[in-house]
């Protein structure tokens, strides 16, 4: 009833003084409503308790990621938490949480439910490669001797994968599926590309909404979240990429990560052919441990995997 009455104010609110988010602030208020779990609801005080305090930080690093220099620097990375990681097209951004997922170590090899949307590449050729990470074997061995030796790889951590064809999906469709479904990680590529209700004047504030939105979905629902998205053309053929090189982006975007890493390559041509692979990982923001690392790493594209130096 309280509830309903609150609704009932701010509804009166917005016809005496509309805008054009006013419908914005309804969605807000009625995505913060769970009529299942009201009389259980959790005070939103924060314990005081040493021993209380010290693990819920510890469960903050659940997620353990599998290129070591990202772990040392990261400790690894827990639910309700946003993570972006952005590059140039053709830089590795797919390979990258692939490898993150399926490679030996990965979230999926953890047992933890992976929920992928893909709206860019056909997500059945994204599935293909997270048997290529997972089995190790490229797509030409498979198909010339070596797929039973994939699939009995690929068993091991299959009903941990769950992969999406998602063009046109909104941010309501994805806070649905996080309600209706038993997610751990929920990935994006590309999360630009998701639909959100509302006008805006410019792109960088629909995208400011959509990374808002994102966030919001992660602590909502307790799941770690992963969204892929292109660096700017002023990114091109640089190994250091911090957020400030972000497509679209003035402010909102970084603004709502918890851990950003960026991706960079030399441009095609200018790179020693023997270093055509390498990537630089560059941790711009990292509200985990403040550790703003930047390390080399060394991506195999057939394997869509990524394996660190150090």
């Amino acid at each position: 009833m309280n509830k309903a009455d609150e609704m009932s104010k701010l509804c009166i609110a917005i016809g005496n003084n509309p805008s054009q988010h006013s419908f914005k602030e309804i969605q807000r208020f009625l995505n913060d409503i769970d009529e299942e779990y009201f009389e259980t609801k959790n005070s939103t005080e924060v314990t005081t308790d040493v021993d209380e305090m010290l693990e819920a930080v510890s469960q903050q690093r659940e997620f353990k990621f599998n290129i070591y220099a990202l772990q040392n620097a990261t400790d690894g990375i827990g639910r309700g938490n946003f993570m972006v990681v952005f590059a140039r097209p053709e830089s590795g951004k797919t390979a990258f949480w692939v490898s993150l997922v399926a490679n030996e170590g990965g979230f999926a090899w953890q047992k933890k439910n992976v929920h992928i949307f893909c709206n860019e590449e056909p997500a059945i050729r994204t599935q293909v490669r997270l048997l290529n990470a997972c089995s190790g074997y490229k797509q030409s061995e498979i198909l010339n001797g070596s797929k039973d030796l994939a699939i009995s790889e690929w068993k091991k951590i299959r009903d941990y994968v769950h992969t999406h064809d998602s063009v046109g999906i909104s941010m309501d469709d994805l806070n649905n599926h996080c309600k209706d479904n038993d997610v751990d990680i929920l990935i994006v590529d590309q999360l630009d590309k998701i639909n959100v209700s509302g006008k805006y004047n410019a792109s960088h504030e629909k995208l400011g909404e959509v990374y808002l939105q994102a966030r919001e979905i992660a602590k909502r629902h307790n799941v770690l979240l992963i969204g892929l998205s292109q660096a700017s053309a002023e990114a091109h053929g640089r190994t250091r990429l911090s957020f400030n090189v972000m497509a679209n982006s003035k402010t909102g975007k970084a603004a709502e990560a918890d851990l950003i890493v960026g991706i960079g390559k030399l441009d095609e041509g200018n790179e020693d052919p023997n270093d055509a692979s390498v990537r630089q990982i560059t941790i711009s923001k990292n509200k985990l441990t403040g550790n703003h690392k930047e390390f080399e790493a060394r991506l195999i594209p057939v394997l869509s995997q990524f394996t660190s130096f150090t």
